[in-house]
């Protein structure tokens, strides 16, 4: 009776009918179950009533798993309700009715899409944070935008926006370690962290307020808390104390060498003195000696820092140890420590006793990565022995040197690697100079490309040619010396050469 409802075309009630039929002999009615339902299935399909057809065609495959046409009408119903779900923007529903369908080149094109649609999203996110200036949370959606990119323009686009914004936020937080450094009055860390902006981008500013700016500021309040410790210091309390003493002692001498007016009892008149001006001093009475007032001497081994004109935007380190610290310095080898002199005047001193003692700014504390040409000028004064004052230096193994004997009056440029067995000297530049002890010097030390130049209280010395390849491109700056030997320095400054 089923079959003669499906050759009707009556493919709901065969279905009922071969169902039952089923029921009492599931081998003898199968096939023709199966047929019924796929028949009802495409019926269903043309009538766009996709989830009744794809019902028919589940229960045809559960009862006859081979039927290749129920396979077939399923997947042209996924891959029709996935075009649907596509047009209407709905990638994930699409995606997985793809999948269903077993439509291999529409799932890797929904993929690409959703793919597309998400990095969309996470660049429109890293746009927002931008305007905001929440460069933090844009460098995190930017690494990923990096790791994602689906192809090497977008990439390359995505790496120069993070590292646009690393640098924004390098100088956003270096701009306010300055204001907090500003507002402890510690206008050292202040110029310091100044400095780096400016070096980085001379015109930046935050709330119209230059970094130019508030590094000159650093720079000229450091200059007067220098001149407040020269009044507080040692030698000006002295000075004080001893002016004192001496004008009240010139003041009781000028009383008692003043002349006597007597009067006479029986005087009708009273004598008067009319002085006249004098170029000869009064004489003294040899029983009263005045003591000469003596001037305490300044001392002649500190004099003026540097006065070697450099824009403050080239600026990369500066260092007067007028707070009393050497900040930065290693302490690897040798004795290092920050001594004030009788002048109140505060400077950084290396000695002995282990062979070569040695400190060098640590990068870990300000980096120097990207320092390739410059200048390296400090004051020097000798104790006793040698000097290796290093630049572009990769800590204490590779690095460009001047060295300065002062023991026997000569100088010298050289350069050293241990890892490429480059040894010291390689110039052929070793020239007599009279350096004198407890004396001070500013020593420049310029690298410019390969040129290397010596300078010696502002006079050029020696310039050579570095060997090729160069040892080092760029890096920072340290200092050797002798064993068992004393060296200070004093006024440390670099600065970009352009």
């Amino acid at each position: 009776m089923g079959e003669v409802y499906l050759e009707k075309g009556q493919t709901s009630d065969a279905i009922e009918k071969l169902e039952e039929a089923y029921e009492l002999d599931s081998y003898e009615t199968q096939y023709p179950l199966a047929r019924a339902l796929i028949a009802h299935a495409r019926a269903k399909e043309k009538q766009s009533s996709y989830e009744e057809a794809l019902s028919a065609c589940a229960r045809a495959l559960e009862i006859s798993p081979n039927e290749r046409l129920a396979q077939d009408i399923q997947k042209g119903i996924w891959n029709k309700q996935g075009e649907t779900e596509l047009n209407q923007g709905n990638f994930q529903e699409a995606l997985k009715l793809y999948k269903k369908a077993e439509n291999k080149k529409q799932t890797d094109n929904v993929w690409a899409r959703i793919q597309r649609e998400d990095l969309k999203s996470l660049e429109e996110k890293a746009n927002l944070h931008v305007k905001t200036l929440s460069w933090s949370s844009a460098i995190k959606i930017y690494k990923q935008l990096v790791e994602k990119a689906p192809d090497k323009e977008s990439k390359n686009e995505w790496k120069q926006s993070l590292e646009q914004c690393e640098e924004e936020q390098f100088l956003d937080d270096k701009y306010t370690q300055g204001l907090g450094a500003l507002s402890r009055n510690d206008f050292k860390q202040a110029q310091r962290a100044f400095a780096e902006v400016v070096h980085i981008r001379p015109d930046y500013k935050r709330n119209g307020d230059a970094a130019a700016k508030l590094l000159e500021r650093s720079v000229s309040e450091k200059k007067s808390i220098t001149i407040e410790r020269i009044f507080q210091s040692k030698l000006f309390r002295t000075l004080s104390i001893s002016s004192i003493i001496l004008v009240i002692i010139w003041g009781i001498f000028y009383i008692v060498s003043l002349p006597n007016i007597d009067n006479t009892s029986g005087a009708s008149e009273v004598n008067t003195v009319e002085v006249q001006p004098s170029n000869t001093p009064k004489s003294i009475p040899t029983d009263s000696p005045v003591p000469e007032p003596s001037r305490t001497p300044r001392p002649t081994n500190t004099p003026m820092p540097t006065s070697t004109p450099v824009p403050v935007s080239a600026i990369l380190y500066s260092e007067d140890f007028e707070d009393g610290e050497a900040q930065g310095w290693t302490d690897s080898v040798g004795t290092k420590s920050v001594e004030e002199d009788e002048d109140g005047n505060f400077y950084f001193k290396i000695a002995g006793p282990d062979n070569y003692p040695q400190s060098w700014l640590d990068s870990d504390y300000i980096d120097m990565s990207d320092w390739t040409d410059y200048a390296f000028e400090t004051r020097v004064r000798f104790i006793s022995g040698t000097l290796f004052m290093c630049a572009r230096a990769d800590g204490g193994t590779a690095f460009y040197t001047f060295y300065a004997f002062s023991n026997d009056n000569h100088i010298a440029l050289s350069e050293y690697d241990v890892d490429q067995n480059v040894e010291w000297g390689g110039y052929d530049i070793d020239k007599n100079y009279t350096i004198s002890h407890n004396k001070w010097y500013t020593f420049r030390f310029e690298l410019n490309g390969s040129t290397l130049s010596l300078y010696i209280d502002d006079e050029l010395v020696i310039t050579t040619e570095a060997n090729a390849p160069l040892v080092r491109e760029s890096g920072g700056i340290g200092f050797y010396i002798g064993g068992n030997e004393e060296v200070h320095f004093d006024d440390i400054r670099v600065w970009e050469l352009h």
